[in-house]
């Protein structure tokens, strides 16, 4: 499958469409749990816990992986930038 390789803009783009709708929508189940809501105790946390988690993945992902870039963007871009800016 040659069409997910590493510049396709189209592609990064609809990566990370997809990813921020899923990290929007995970970040809004978060803040509906009872007892979680939606306080600025709660919001660090989940920020500073998604900062790690963002970390890691960019240190784990190999660059000479083909699909390095499309992992980063929708795990990075996508998944947490919908977590963090919801």
């Amino acid at each position: 499958m040659t069409y997910f390789k590493k510049n396709n803009i189209i592609t990064n783009c609809l990566v990370i469409f997809f990813g921020g709708a899923l990290g929007g929508l995970t970040r809004l189940m978060i803040t509906r749990v009872p007892y979680i809501g939606s306080s600025p105790w709660i919001i660090v946390g989940i920020n500073v816990v998604g900062s790690f988690f963002l970390a890691y993945v960019g240190s784990r992902i190999p660059e000479n992986y083909d699909y390095s870039l499309v992992i980063k963007n929708f795990i990075g871009t996508g998944i947490m930038g919908g977590v963090y800016y919801v």
